[in-house]
């Protein structure tokens, strides 16, 4: 009851009357941290400074292995402007250091509680150089480092961590997430870039800094600087154009069509025997017609380019399992934008009774020659082909498409009850 009135008199700010509760509190359970801090604020509060640093002077020799009561006692006295004794006191605790990390760690966490970062700093920095690395001063520096603004130094310790524990990359990759804005001249993203950098170029193969710059150029959205990264990635590690094949898509998803060309480019220049070439050139092909499209040029010259590019690549795959998409959207492109409906159709039937290809090729198949068939003039075959992908497809995203595409065409014809039960289903 007694604590309940003392916290409540605290709370209010009332510290005449706080007062004497936590000074007999302190002397009956000096072990109590809480009744000390208490103690201690209130006697600040009240102008009575000199009592207590005496208070946290007698704590700290009480208890020299908290702490807390160290980080009290060093800031009381620099409160009372004695910095001669408060550095002297410091210099002694830093020669008695214990070895153990998780000592840094209490010390280093007392001082940043009231703080004083630099101290903390200071601390880990210390105890790294007496006693050897550790993980986990990588970590509490950077956290320091980052209450003081130093982003440098934050980057800096984060990817040492790497050094010690390559499996810590989705750590420390979330870490630095945390702090990059999309600005790629945000000083907090310079810095990390520059720290990142520094390590790349100092002596050793770093690959987890090269992979994290990438990914830092990927935050951004610079696909130039990640073109660059990733090439020389893909140079070093001989991956055959694995990654730029990844850059390249992300390029093309955010309408970065010159630059995803590039990657796709760089991947077919490698040649042939490449393991990824064929896969390159039908990507080119996609970025062109999705560039044309975005910009409203699927016509005239573009088009007939466009058509050129997936002829010479299907007749270089000659029937092979990957041409399959090539040759839907190719049948697509002929149907509703090269005037050549019939010969659509008839690709697209032979695709899907041949009956080769993934489940979704073969629902996306069915899908556009049922758009073919209406788009000739037939409102009933479509209506038969839409219900089969919902049967043999269920779990596709095709089939939710085909529903609603069937019940969109029953509107059209009239039958207006089976369309809004459709409709109802689809919600």
């Amino acid at each position: 009851q007694e604590q309940n009135l003392a916290y409540q008199y605290l709370n209010q700010g009332d510290w005449q009357k706080a007062l004497p509760f936590f000074e007999r509190f302190h002397e009956q359970f000096p072990q109590k941290e809480k009744h000390f801090k208490a103690y201690i604020r209130c006697l600040k509060e009240l102008n009575q400074s000199l009592q207590a640093l005496d208070v946290a002077k007698k704590q700290e020799r009480g208890f020299p292995k908290t702490a807390m009561y160290k980080a009290y006692y060093y800031v009381l006295l620099l409160t009372e402007g004695d910095q001669r004794k408060a550095e002297k006191v410091w210099e002694s605790w830093l020669k008695d250091l214990p070895p153990f990390v998780q000592a840094a760690e209490d010390w280093g966490n007392a001082f940043v509680l009231l703080g004083y970062n630099q101290k903390a700093i200071e601390i880990y920095t210390v105890h790294r150089k007496k006693f050897g690395d550790d993980v986990l001063l990588h970590y509490k520096l950077a956290e320091a480092y980052a209450s003081e603004g130093n982003y440098s130094g934050v980057a800096e310790e984060l990817i040492d961590v790497l050094d010690k524990s390559p499996a810590a990359f989705g750590q420390v990759q979330a870490a630095l997430n945390n702090l990059l804005t999309e600005e790629g001249q945000d000083p907090v993203n310079m810095a990390i870039k520059g720290a990142l950098l520094r390590k790349i170029q100092s002596p050793g193969d770093h690959r987890n800094a090269q992979e994290l710059l990438l990914w830092v150029y990927r935050q951004e959205a610079d696909f130039a600087a990640a073109f660059i990264q990733a090439r020389a990635l893909d140079a070093r590690y001989r991956e055959q154009g694995a990654r730029l094949m990844d850059l390249g898509r992300a390029a093309a998803l955010v309408q970065e069509f010159s630059m995803a060309n590039k990657c796709f480019n760089y991947v077919v220049d490698l040649g042939p025997g490449n393991a990824f070439y064929y896969e390159a050139r039908a990507e080119k092909v996609r970025n062109l017609e999705a560039q044309l499209s975005w910009e409203g040029k699927l016509n005239g010259n573009e088009l007939l380019a466009l058509a050129d590019a997936y002829r010479s690549l299907l007749k270089d795959l000659g029937g092979a399992p990957q041409s399959l998409p090539l040759q839907i959207r190719y049948a697509k492109l002929q149907a509703f934008y090269l005037n050549n409906a019939e010969k659509a159709k008839e690709t697209l039937d032979s695709l899907v009774q041949n009956g080769r290809g993934s489940a979704q090729d073969l629902a996306q198949a069915k899908l556009n020659l049922a758009d073919v068939q209406l788009l000739l003039g037939d409102l009933w075959e479509p209506s038969l082909l839409y219900g089969q992908i919902e049967k043999a497809y269920p779990n596709l995203l095709e089939a939710q498409e085909a529903k609603f595409r069937n019940a969109r065409l029953a509107y059209f014809r009239g039958e207006f009850p089976w369309a809004l039960t459709q409709v109802k289903v689809l919600k």
